[in-house]
């Protein structure tokens, strides 16, 4: 299984939860996990590849214009469709 699928999987679980108290946990786990990893010197920006840095350009460019927007409404609807719930 590669990285992304691995990443995928886990935004899918974390799509399902509704409950603010464990969202909440979990950001604390989370921070707490990524914060030991990351060194705090260092800007991720610069580890990134010019292509990298281009496709974050234009993926942020893309997220300001509302035409790209999608509700939260239709991406659960096609993803329980997906999973066949």
């Amino acid at each position: 299984m590669s990285s992304l699928e691995i990443k995928g999987g886990i935004l899918e679980m974390i799509a399902n939860i509704d409950d603010v108290e464990s969202l909440e946990e979990l950001k604390k786990l989370v921070t707490e996990f990524v914060g030991n990893r990351v060194k705090s010197d260092t800007d991720f920006w610069d580890e990134l590849s010019e292509t990298e840095q281009a496709e974050l350009e234009q993926a942020i460019a893309e997220s300001e214009d509302s035409a790209n927007h999608i509700t939260h409404n239709v991406v659960i609807q096609k993803y329980r469709q997906w999973l066949g719930k």
